[in-house]
């Protein structure tokens, strides 16, 4: 009898193979329940960091109940380097290995149970984050969503902002779920065959078709490129594939999520992140001029950024006020009404309520705004010399106490002029020595002992060289005999150069 996790017995052949394990029938020798254990491959869990994200997925998924959600049991640990993820067995099988396209009636009731679904989980704050085909099972009890939290890119398949860097956020699985569509209705995976690399055909968008029908509508508009232009409210997504359900061929209408009113402060920035290369919220509750300072200061520092209201405004509150108005007078007891419900469509069309659930924050800090040297001691002085004056004209001895202040700001201003070009090179030059030494220890010390001795030793030196009891040029000199020693022990003789001391890891692909 093969138990697995000295708990799970293996009832039969493998239930299918995939990039995160192989998936075994089993029984819980303690419960008696049916379950599905994946052993996940060793790569998957070997980083510590991964592992601890997967328990933390595995326990939020766990705590969510849903129909078409496999339930999670729990991520169990079988020997070193050897975690299984134990999950409710299904009978079913994934969607891709279904084959063929699906009748339209069928696609959307897919698409309604997994609507309710992927809502429920945000519901929680739980993102599936590799909504597809391969993770969709289709049985008897309809559909079910399983594998919550990986994070492996699939070219053709993973949301392309996720594969720019970004996080996966809700955007993304509203993504999966268009992939999910257009799977179900034609049998093969949109970016496919379409004479370039999956990537980029992703970044072009979906590749046209000959239906129009609601079912391809939605696909196209959740398969977007730019995750700002998908839907965002799954409540309406899901309304519509009930409707399509019902008639699959209709056209889609999909309601745009109500519009709120805010005093002033409605605007959002999104832009493109530096830091991943995918689009990002910037910053959020702005005033519209706030919005357009922090436009210019950003697109001239060579950002690509953009603003947008996400709630009616003051601005529109006015117009619906004055469209009552004029339409009252002109079209007496129908005018009033249909005047106002014109400028409220015309202001909630120019509003992007979603913004906030479809972007992910910004991954670096905004560049500070630069201001010539010295300007605001400049703008100091002229307030004080402003008071002077003003007191000179009322009482002479008053204006004693600006004058006074004016002279120590001058005297403030001397002691901290600009620091010597040359002092401020050398200073660079101890900072790169302190962060490649350390980086030396990190990949080259002999031992636990040694490398904290050494690391002790820098550390010493760094705190002398901040204090002033070390010059510059003296601890360079004892970093050059740490760095010469540690390259005499492993026999490395050149010349180490680090351009960057941080450790990086690569996306699993």
């Amino acid at each position: 009898m093969d138990l697995i996790a000295e708990r799970f017995r293996i009832d039969g052949e493998p239930l299918g193979r995939g990039s995160t394990g192989v998936v075994w029938p089993a029984t819980d020798v303690v419960t008696g329940r049916a379950v599905a254990v994946k052993v996940l491959h060793p790569e998957l869990v070997g980083d510590p960091a991964t592992l601890a994200r997967l328990q933390d997925a595995a326990s939020a998924a766990g705590r969510l109940t849903h129909p078409h959600v496999v339930q999670v049991v729990g991520l169990w640990s079988d020997g070193p380097g050897r975690w299984v993820l134990v999950t409710e067995r299904v009978e079913g099988r994934a969607l891709q290995d279904v084959g063929g396209p699906l009748a339209p009636s069928a696609v959307a009731a897919l698409g309604f149970e997994l609507a309710s679904a992927l809502e429920a989980a945000h519901l929680a704050g739980l993102v599936h984050g590799d909504v597809r085909p391969g993770n969709v099972l289709v049985g008897t009890g309809g559909a079910r969503l399983f594998d919550f939290g990986s994070d492996l890119i699939h070219p053709g398949q993973t949301a392309p902002e996720v594969v720019d860097g970004a996080p996966r956020g809700p955007a993304a699985d509203l993504y999966g779920l268009g992939l999910v569509l257009w799977f179900a209705m034609s049998g093969q995976m949109p970016f496919e065959g379409v004479g370039a690399a999956p990537i980029a055909a992703q970044r072009r968008g979906p590749p046209s078709t000959q239906d129009r029908g609601g079912l391809w509508q939605l696909a196209r508009l959740l398969l977007h490129p730019d995750p700002a232009r998908r839907p965002t409210d799954l409540a309406s997504i899901r309304a519509a594939l009930a409707r399509l359900r019902a008639d699959p061929h209709r056209r889609l209408r999909l309601r745009r999520p109500l519009a709120s009113f805010r005093m002033g402060r409605q605007y959002v920035v999104h832009g493109i992140d530096p830091g991943t290369g995918a689009r990002a919220l910037v910053a959020t509750d702005l005033s519209r001029r706030s919005a357009r300072r922090l436009l210019r200061h950003l697109r001239g520092q060579g950002w690509q950024v953009a603003a947008h209201p996400e709630a009616l405004g003051w601005g529109d509150l006015a117009l619906i006020g004055a469209s009552t108005l004029v339409f009252g007078v002109l079209l007496p007891l129908v005018g009033a009404p249909l005047g106002a419900w014109l400028a409220w469509r015309y202001g909630t069309a120019r509003t992007f309520p979603g913004l906030r659930r479809a972007l992910p924050p910004l991954s670096v800090p905004l560049p500070p705004r630069e201001l010539p040297a010295g300007a605001e001691t400049a703008v100091v002085a002229g307030l004080l010399l402003l008071v002077a004056g003003l007191l000179l004209g009322l009482q002479t001895w008053a204006a004693v106490v600006p004058l006074a202040l004016l002279v120590a700001l001058a005297g403030w201003s001397w002691g901290r002029r600009a620091a010597d070009p040359a002092g401020a090179a050398e200073a660079e030059h101890v900072r790169t020595a302190l962060a490649e030494t350390r980086w030396l220890i990190d990949h080259h010390a002999g031992g636990l002992d040694e490398a904290l001795a050494l690391t002790g030793e820098v550390g010493e030196l760094e705190g002398a060289w901040l204090e002033g009891t070390e010059n510059a040029r003296r601890v360079l000199a004892r970093l050059d005999g740490i760095t010469e020693g540690l390259r005499h022990s492993t026999g490395d003789r050149s010349r180490t150069s680090v351009v960057d001391p941080r450790p990086t890891t690569e996306r699993p692909g």
